[in-house]
């Protein structure tokens, strides 16, 4: 509980990736930070309304580009939707005889060639990795997929976990999670929901739930393994 938490914007703001400011900050204004952070802090209070307590603060930007490719979904279709890491895929795909979409698997060491590729159809594709917003300082990258309970960023020795599901949003969401949860504890957790996914771990393997199996083919000449 609590691996994907909408109140970490505190933490967002302190450390300042993906700003000219962005730096280490100082042991005390991480625990300040955290003391504000923890989905606790919502109240749901009915009738689509909630109260944030205890100067919490939300960042919907975990779950922001996955609401948006939901809502592609609805377009005329067929459609490939692509909102950053979120690809939706809808329809059937006129260039492939079975209708099928192939979704590459960003390489993390060069988010412009590709790992790995996906087939889905009338699903979206959703990638959380430590590539996407960072900054080095004294020779140690820091991203942006905070761990909650720690207020540094998720040290798990993954690079990237995808989500393959029909609901974008919730796909979002899970790859955040996933990624702080690490390759064994998220491994469990989609085997217990039935969850889509796949991690790349920092010793190039790339380790897939039974949802994915045999639907991810390695990409030619990448330095990578696939482990079902």
């Amino acid at each position: 509980a609590g691996a994907f938490d909408p109140t970490t914007a505190p933490l967002s703001d302190l450390w300042g990736i993906g700003t000219e400011q962005a730096a280490v900050p100082a042991e005390s204004a991480i625990q300040q930070a955290l003391s504000h952070v923890g989905y606790q802090n919502i109240e749901l209070l009915g009738n689509n309304q909630a109260r944030l307590n205890n100067g919490a603060q939300v960042d919907l930007g975990g779950i922001g580009k996955g609401y948006a490719t939901d809502a592609a979904s609805g377009f005329q279709t067929p459609l490939l939707a692509r909102l950053g890491g979120n690809i939706g895929a809808y329809g059937q795909n006129p260039n492939r005889k079975d209708g099928s979409w192939v979704i590459g698997l960003a390489d993390p060491d060069n988010s412009a060639a590709y790992i790995a590729t996906v087939s889905v159809q009338n699903e979206s594709v959703v990638t959380s990795g430590d590539y996407e917003r960072y900054f080095e300082q004294d020779g140690i990258q820091y991203h942006h997929i905070f761990d909650p309970t720690t207020g540094y960023p998720a040290q798990t020795g993954l690079r990237a976990v995808t989500v393959v599901d029909q609901q974008s949003t919730f796909a979002d969401a899970m790859t955040t999670a996933l990624f702080v949860m690490g390759l064994e504890k998220g491994k469990d957790f989609c085997a217990q929901y039935d969850i889509a996914a796949a991690f790349i771990t920092k010793d190039r393997k790339i380790y897939i739930t039974e949802g994915l199996q045999g639907r991810i083919t390695l990409a030619d000449g990448a330095d990578y393994e696939i482990i079902a």
